[in-house]
């Protein structure tokens, strides 16, 4: 019933919007009050006509398929102070090219942005380790290169799902700095599997692990022999 709404302004003051309430609205433009601390699971899902939204500093959470399927989605600002983003957060949302994940971010996955067209990717450098894995959307991503920014703790290949395009890693740092991040390969597997189709599963996690091609930044023409990039004049990653 809410195919032909446009415009929503919602109070200051409001503290929670139920999960689901937009979904499927014609709503193009929303401003979400500084009050509101969370955006609910499938909050905006097929949203065909929302185009742009800031996610303000003071939302800790945006659940699960919250933008799913919003495919005119095409600017996201979210600010520094969000936390956790959920499974599916923006799956499907086909005209989103670019994301910024802020450092306060400590929950996310590649699978949020699955089916998007976002193909360059700076990943965000203080997530936790993930509990689960549960294989899905293989095809899904579109990334040629991912950043691994300089100061990141902890790469958990449990956020990756084995894309078979991502063969590359950029890290904004030293090969030495590299080796000092800790890196979980440990697979834990969600969902009804037999133990063959785990250890099969596991067995593609690490094989994938270990071809993958690590390039590290150096701002000048290195003069050894090896892996390593820098930014170009438009920005852009450049390997030497």
């Amino acid at each position: 019933g809410c195919k032909n709404l446009r415009e929503v302004n919602l109070p200051e003051g409001l503290l929670q919007i139920q999960e689901k309430a937009f979904y499927g609205c014609g709503i193009e433009t929303i401003t979400i009050p500084s009050t509101v601390t969370g955006l609910a699971a499938e909050l905006f899902r097929d949203c065909q006509n929302l185009t742009d939204i800031i996610i303000h500093s003071g939302i800790k959470n945006i659940e699960n398929h919250c933008f799913a399927n919003c495919k005119s989605l095409e600017n996201i600002i979210i600010e520094n102070g969000v936390e956790r983003i959920g499974t599916d957060a923006f799956l499907g949302c086909s005209s989103l090219t670019n994301l910024t994940i802020p450092d306060s971010v400590v929950k996310f996955e590649l699978n949020s942005i699955a089916y998007t067209n976002i193909t360059h990717f700076v990943f965000p450098k203080n997530l936790k380790k993930t509990i689960y894995y549960t294989p899905k959307y293989k095809d899904g991503i579109k990334l040629t290169y991912l950043v691994i920014q300089k100061d990141t703790k902890l790469l958990d290949f449990n956020q990756f799902y084995i894309y078979d395009q991502l063969k590359t890693f950029y890290f904004e740092g030293t090969k030495e700095e590299f080796e000092k991040i800790e890196i979980n390969k440990k697979v834990n597997i969600n969902g009804s599997y037999t133990m063959e189709e785990i250890n099969q599963f596991n067995g593609l996690i690490f094989a994938w692990a270990d071809n993958l091609t690590v390039y590290f930044y150096s701002e000048t023409e290195p003069a050894e022999e090896g892996n390593f990039w820098h930014y170009d004049e438009n920005g852009k990653i450049a390997v030497w």
